[in-house]
């Protein structure tokens, strides 16, 4: 009975030592993924920061989500590398429905010259942000 108790121990320890190498491997490199994106469907469900980078590139080319519906479907760690906002001005904003459904935002770096463009959202027109919260942030102008 000893013998399996001190396997179990073992076994627990060497499973938890390998959580911070998991970890690094779902770090974000700062790269954006718009594969998920199909012009013909309204809902989309983003789970990565390589996701949510891309809706900020979809968003800063010109694509407004107008009637459409974006939901986290995971907690998301930028990782402290430099973020580009979702939306970039009046030609460019984000028009949609971003529900966070209470995911966190965590790692969000900016430096930025442009003081109206400032956040996981630098510009919205007639658009729903909820249910999201950003944590260990850093915005700092140039």
């Amino acid at each position: 009975m000893k013998k399996r108790g001190v396997s179990l121990i073992l076994a627990l320890c060497m499973c938890l030592g390998l959580v911070p190498a998991a970890a690094a491997a779902n770090a974000w490199d700062g790269s954006a993924d718009t594969a998920w994106y199909d012009a013909s469907r309204t809902e989309f469900i983003l789970y990565t920061a390589e996701e949510l980078a891309g809706l900020a590139s979809l968003v800063n080319t010109g694509n407004t989500f107008h009637g459409k519906m974006i939901t986290l479907g995971a907690d998301i760690d930028l990782g402290n590398k430099s973020w580009i906002p979702i939306g970039s001005g009046s030609a460019k904003p984000f028009k949609g429905c971003f529900d966070g459904a209470g995911h966190f935002i965590s790692g969000l770096q900016m430096e930025t010259l442009d003081t109206n463009c400032v956040g996981l959202f630098g510009y919205v027109i007639g658009a729903t942000v909820r249910n999201i919260t950003v944590a260990d942030g850093q915005i700092a102008s140039s």
